[in-house]
């Protein structure tokens, strides 16, 4: 999607999931979208990038809110995307 499309009919779409219109995988992907699109880590981890996910915010705790929407652990996301998810170990 373009970005300015999603930035622009952000307000609306986040109405609509608040009001159950839109799964919760629908608005992880578009948060992650906008915020990949504007040169942001994302949150989810929904969007890939060359067989790897796009940069991760607080990458320890992606897990845990994806659990949180219903979503699968990154490990299997990315199984279902043809590459094996490896954190980024920090010191």
């Amino acid at each position: 999607m373009d970005t300015e499309f999603v930035a622009r009919y952000y307000p609306v779409f986040l109405e609509c999931y608040k009001e159950g219109k839109f799964s919760n995988v629908n608005y992880a992907r578009m948060i992650d979208r906008l915020l990949m699109n504007n040169s942001f880590p994302q949150i989810y981890g929904t969007q890939e990038v060359d067989e790897s996910c796009y940069g991760i915010k607080d990458e320890e705790n992606v897990n845990d809110r994806r659990k949180k929407l219903g979503l699968s652990p990154l490990e299997e996301h990315a199984k279902k995307f043809g590459f094996e998810y490896r954190p980024i170990v920090r010191p």
